[in-house]
């Protein structure tokens, strides 16, 4: 009888143990990370007209940085946004995470402190394959720039850190009107394209997935600006999802309310990471497309050459104007056709 008792107890130690012991294998390890996000790289590619113009926010503007993580099954496990004066500061988030696999998706843009029109919306991102973002209402030139990374990370019980550099979604474009005096009867000069794309989500893999609206016009307004004859010209800069085929167009607004093409189009492609020079000499209608990307200027194809001077050396425009006031993008009327002749518009000289 003792032993039996003594055979039931050592049976009951083993069946502890052995209960203990898969207890403890489903218990999943988490393990303390710290991610460094780099948002300097999101502009770092990118040339100035004027210091400061890309790094320097207005009163009541600042940089929010936001970091995704997404588990194996692509589910939002933790997430984390700070924001920060502008692109010179790191991001330090401490999160806690289990072992295994995951995406890392981490964004960049310029917000105000009460209007998110001037900014990226972010929606649906519980999941890796539904998040999406949208351009908020008004274009902010260069304010728009959007920062986007994706990374894939294998968390193990040696992981520790994880830094990430933050890169642009898209392209910026420095756009020049030079010489706008030569009409007395304009209203606004502009650039028209015939597609536009305003929003991306992202695939299992976290790949941008960019949704792009085609027309067969020049429907769609990029860039405008109020003449002036106090200047000789003025400068906008906008940010450009990646897109091939697009049709750019220099364009006036006359006081008659038409608007009437100047110059000649270009056929261009659109590469993330590029920076591109779009100009028109009003005067002479010369117009001019460049990849100025550092380390890699070229004349873009299937557009009218205007020698190779940079932006940043044109001094000849001494007096231009800036403004960062609201530049909205909507559809408008245009009759021109994508490869139409141009317009005669000689009824607008002084």
């Amino acid at each position: 009888m003792k032993a039996m008792k003594k055979l039931l107890s050592l049976f009951a130690a083993v069946v502890a143990v052995m209960l203990s012991s898969c207890s403890n294998d489903d218990i999943p390890v988490r393990q303390p990370i710290t991610f460094k996000v780099n948002p300097s790289t999101v502009i770092s590619g990118f040339n100035e007209y004027s210091p400061g113009e890309l790094t320097v926010f207005p009163t009541n503007f600042m940089l929010r940085v936001r970091l995704l993580v997404y588990n194996n099954n692509g589910s939002l496990v933790a997430s984390d946004t700070q924001t920060f004066s502008d692109y010179s500061h790191i991001m330090t988030s401490h999160q806690t995470l289990e072992e295994g696999a995951y995406t890392i998706v981490t964004l960049t843009d310029v917000i105000t402190k009460t209007d998110d029109n001037f900014a990226w919306i972010l929606s649906n991102e519980q999941s890796l394959t539904t998040l999406k973002l949208t351009q908020g209402e008004y274009i902010r030139h260069q304010l728009g720039i959007l920062g986007l990374e994706t990374k894939k990370v294998n968390i193990s019980s040696s992981t520790t850190d994880i830094s990430i550099d933050v890169k642009p979604a898209g392209a910026l474009a420095f756009v020049l009107y030079g010489n706008w005096n030569q009409y007395s009867d304009v209203v606004y000069y502009k650039l028209i394209t015939n597609k536009l794309s305003d929003n991306l989500s992202l695939n299992s893999e976290g790949e941008p997935q960019f949704s792009i609206t085609s027309a067969s016009t020049l429907k769609y307004r990029m860039s405008r600006v109020e003449w002036d004859k106090n200047y000789l010209g003025a400068y906008r800069y906008i940010f450009l999802f990646p897109m091939q085929n697009v049709y750019y167009q220099f364009a006036c607004e006359a006081d008659d309310e038409k608007t009437y093409t100047l110059g000649e189009s270009a056929l261009v492609n659109i590469e993330k990471g590029k920076e591109y020079y779009f100009s028109i000499d009003v005067e002479t209608e010369e117009t001019e497309w460049l990849d100025i990307t550092p380390l890699a200027a070229s004349e873009l194809s299937d557009a009218t050459p205007m020698g190779k001077t940079m932006f940043f050396e044109a001094n000849d425009f001494g007096r231009l104007q800036f403004e960062n006031g609201n530049c909205r993008v909507f559809d408008f009327s245009c009759d021109e056709s994508l490869t139409g002749t141009i317009k005669p518009i000689d009824y607008l000289k002084q």
